[in-house]
């Protein structure tokens, strides 16, 4: 089955199953899809700002040139999902599991992952900045990042890069106030 150009307003859609669905560019802005089951289903050039996913299942789901920022995804089973050439800014990836996610080009800034533990998952090809985690960050163990991806996590962890030398470093100003050189890992 196959949705195309589709605004889903006024459908219910909340504990539905779609199995071989293709959404192609689609709004799903602000609709409820809680406690639904994706199976082998794409998303292609899709839009669903602030859609609420929460408790689904994904399974074999492939997002591709989706924008997703501010969608919950709270405590959603993702398994052998694929998301490429997306955005998911101010999303809620809450309390999720993720089994063979697969990741390229996507904006995760200011991702909430809270209680999700991301070991083995590859942001590396991802923009990954300002996320949110819980206090222990326990979620962090194991995620595989990049090196600039890494200094924003250790500076998030409270890390202090001594061997810095930039432009927040006042002794390396020059005597016109210009920085000398400008670091990419603080």
């Amino acid at each position: 089955m196959v949705f195309s150009g589709c605004s889903f307003e006024n459908a219910l859609l909340e504990k539905t199953s779609f199995i071989e669905v293709r959404f192609e560019s689609c709004d799903f802005s602000n609709r409820n899809f809680s406690d639904s089951l994706f199976r082998s289903c794409e998303f292609i050039d899709s839009k669903g700002i602030g859609a609420n996913f929460a408790d689904s299942r994904m399974i074999q789901v492939s997002l591709k040139n989706c924008n997703l920022d501010l969608a919950n995804f709270t405590a959603v089973k993702f398994d052998t999902c694929t998301i490429a050439r997306g955005s998911f800014k101010d999303a809620f990836f809450c309390g999720c599991t993720l089994k063979d996610l697969q990741l390229s080009k996507v904006s995760f800034i200011g991702t909430d992952f809270s209680q999700t533990p991301l070991k083995g998952v590859d942001f590396s090809a991802c923009e990954f900045s300002s996320i949110h985690v819980s206090p222990s960050a326990l979620e962090l163990k194991g995620v595989v990042v990049d090196l600039i991806q890494a200094a924003e996590l250790s500076r998030m962890l409270g890390v202090i890069n001594k061997e810095c030398r930039c432009i927040k470093n006042p002794s390396y100003f020059s005597p016109e106030g210009i920085a000398t050189w400008v670091c990419l890992l603080c």
